[in-house]
């Protein structure tokens, strides 16, 4: 395994906020309202996003995602993660030998 692990080696739910924040974070980061069940969401409908707190601490670790102060910052995805995204990589490929 690499030093610092990618949002693969993690499953699907950092893998898919990755993802998300690829997809909607322009420069500005994107905001996160947290749930009553704990959760974090962001976005409405099928645009939306939930996540656990450690799908969020997960790629923060692996310095894919920037969470700052995580309540009040918006998330970001820094250079290291959004070459992860276009690259193509995902849960089964960043793995090693393949594992989920």
């Amino acid at each position: 395994m690499p030093a610092h692990p990618t949002a693969g080696h993690y499953g699907p739910g950092p893998h898919g906020l990755l993802a998300f924040l690829a997809a909607h974070d322009r420069g500005d980061g994107i905001r996160f309202d947290q749930l009553p069940d704990g959760r974090w969401h962001a976005g409405d409908g099928e645009e939306g996003f939930t996540a656990d707190s450690t799908d969020f601490r997960r790629l923060a670790a692996a310095h894919l995602a920037d969470v700052g102060d995580f309540n009040d910052s918006p998330v970001r995805i820094t250079p290291a993660g959004r070459n992860h995204v276009q690259a193509g990589l995902t849960p089964r490929s960043a793995a090693p030998n393949g594992s989920p």
